[in-house]
């Protein structure tokens, strides 16, 4: 009886090790990515055709800090007023553009209930862009990992 009760006490301490490691390595396949916007840019639609685009807002646009938090599933902006998105699901990841980038692209709901897209494009010259389009509207920021 002695022996089953140290066995008991083994097997519980293996178990214990087992699921620290566990969740030891699921908070290493963690992924949170940190950007710093430099500029924006924004377009709108009016029914017919989208405007072009707008001339780079070096002031308004940057020093801005954005997180995606993949383990959440949330888009925030940390704007003059906050913006928060949440994930819905991935669309495309790591998908070759027409001009050359590489992007990836989230469909996402605003505070508000509004769907988005969300695209992170990596262009050929390795600037980074994050694109907010709305069915009539588009913002742009350019930015650097943080």
């Amino acid at each position: 009886m002695n022996y089953n009760l140290k066995m008991n006490k083994a097997m519980k301490r293996v178990f214990v090790l087992f699921a620290f490691c566990v969740v030891a390595l699921m908070q290493l396949d963690a992924q949170v990515y940190k950007l710093k916007t430099t500029s924006m840019a924004f377009r709108s639609y009016d029914g017919y055709s989208w405007s072009d685009w707008s001339a780079w807002d070096y002031d308004r646009g940057s020093n801005i800090l954005v997180v995606i938090n993949a383990n959440s599933d949330i888009i925030t902006i940390y704007s003059k007023e906050t913006q928060e998105y949440d994930i819905l699901n991935l669309i495309e990841d790591e998908k070759q553009d027409p001009k050359g980038g590489v992007y990836s692209e989230w469909l996402c709901v605003d505070r508000n209930g509004l769907r988005c897209h969300f695209r992170l494009r990596k262009q050929r010259d390795d600037t980074l862009q994050l694109y907010i389009d709305y069915s009539d509207f588009s913002f742009v920021y350019n930015v650097i990992s943080r």
